[in-house]
């Protein structure tokens, strides 16, 4: 008979409940109101147990909401901005929150250790980089309005994960050629790797080697590596905040429509938020949250991305949180209980 070797059993079965307890470790991230906090973050577990507050801002209001949760590549991070504008990083593993400093748009990088955020001064708007837990903040450019051919203002950002470069939508004022220019910047020199004009929104979302962003009833697609630029239009509909679904072959986007509330026993015009997913070549469209578990006095006109689960499955915040198919005939179900969740939601993987 062979002999075992305990130890090393007992390392496999160590080995073996860390993973588990990785794999268990997803969670919703969410803007919330419950107990009269107003637009603060929340996460709960995907099932919508275990609510939790990991903000402190003291928002008044849900406009004074803390913008767009985002998990860190990894999940074990959630970074958010405040309507006071200070970003921060709220750490899953010590549950401790950190104040970063005042920003406009920010963006993880790929192995989740910084971030890389767009700060406004008087004077300027600059990139600058920061380690997740806001030590080693540098400043990558120093470009400055109103110098001939360098006055850049930096607006929205991605990070691409494969070319470890900074993408970022700059206004350029220049003598010669003004306008709106895509520029890849280098994360540690700061050095600009690549820049062309493009007419393209701050709004802008990335996947893989392609961004997407909308402007009036348009939805446009640009490709990274040919330059080209191809675009749908949803008439009448006014597309808002496009993101690809995680395979890339459809786009969801929120749209606003009227509808008839109740209101001491009079009909009111109200406006809701639905999401609308396409093709890319803006065919076979499904609108997936008119539905009547979903009711529309629920559906506060906010503007929020939608959060793609699966490439069939989205979440949606409206009062409870829902998870909805990206289907013909559309499904939805209901996650967690009184959540009292709005606005922009996210889970990690």
């Amino acid at each position: 008979m062979r002999k075992i070797c305990f130890p090393l059993i007992l390392i496999l079965l160590l080995c073996s409940c860390k993973k588990e307890d990785i794999n268990n470790d997803r969670f919703i991230a969410y803007i919330g109101i419950a107990d009269n906090n107003y637009g603060e973050v929340y996460i709960c577990n995907r099932d919508g147990s275990d609510s939790r507050l990991i903000s402190q801002v003291g928002a008044k209001n849900l406009s004074d909401a803390d913008y767009s949760p985002e998990f860190s590549p990894d999940g074990s991070k959630v970074k958010f901005r405040g309507f006071d504008f200070m970003l921060r990083v709220y750490d899953l593993s010590s549950n401790s929150l950190i104040n970063i400093e005042k920003a406009f748009a920010s963006a993880w990088s790929s192995d989740s250790k910084k971030i890389a955020y767009v700060k406004t001064t008087d004077t300027e708007r600059q990139l600058y980089i920061t380690n997740a837990d806001g030590t080693g903040q540098q400043q990558l450019t120093s470009y400055r309005y109103w110098e001939a051919d360098t006055a850049i203002v930096f607006n929205g950002l991605a990070w691409h994960p494969d070319e470890n470069v900074i993408i970022t939508r700059a206004g350029v004022d220049k003598i010669n050629n003004p306008g709106s220019y895509l520029v890849k910047i280098h994360p540690q020199s700061g050095k600009v790797v690549s820049m062309y004009p493009l007419n393209f929104s701050e709004k802008f979302t990335l996947h893989g080697n392609k961004i997407t962003w909308a402007d009036g009833d348009t939805v446009f697609i640009h490709d990274l590596i040919s330059k080209n630029t191809t675009h749908f239009v949803a008439t009448g509909e006014s597309p808002k905040n496009p993101v690809f679904s995680p395979d890339g072959s459809r786009v969801a986007y929120t749209i606003d429509r009227e509808y008839q509330n109740l209101e001491n026993g009079q009909y009111v015009t109200r406006y809701c938020t639905d999401i609308v997913t396409r093709n890319l070549n803006g065919y076979d469209k499904r609108v997936l949250t008119v539905l009547e578990k979903i009711p529309d006095n629920t559906k506060a006109k906010s503007s929020f991305y939608p959060f793609w689960l699966s490439n069939s499955e989205l979440l949606y915040s409206a009062g409870n949180i829902y998870k909805v198919t990206d289907d013909v005939s559309p499904s939805v179900s209901i996650i967690g209980n009184n959540l009292q969740a709005y606005g922009q939601l996210q889970a990690n993987f």
